[in-house]
């Protein structure tokens, strides 16, 4: 994952193509398997933080979370 400051935002870049493909995951319409929701869970986290991040810096506060 990359995280850069733009301006007053942030710019955020995560790949992972093979663990969050349809083989792995499933598709759109399949009841997670414990394996699979704690997969979304996580990235669900990740991306609060970032956007946790990215409030923090708008709001002036550059200290680490």
């Amino acid at each position: 994952m990359c995280v850069s400051q733009r301006g007053s935002g942030i710019f955020a870049a995560m790949v992972d193509s093979w663990t969050f493909s349809d083989a792995v995951m499933g598709g759109s319409m399949v009841e997670p398997s414990d394996t699979q929701r704690a997969v979304y869970e996580l990235e669900f986290a990740i991306l609060e933080h970032i956007l946790a991040l990215g409030g923090a810096e708008a709001a002036g506060d550059n200290s680490p979370q």
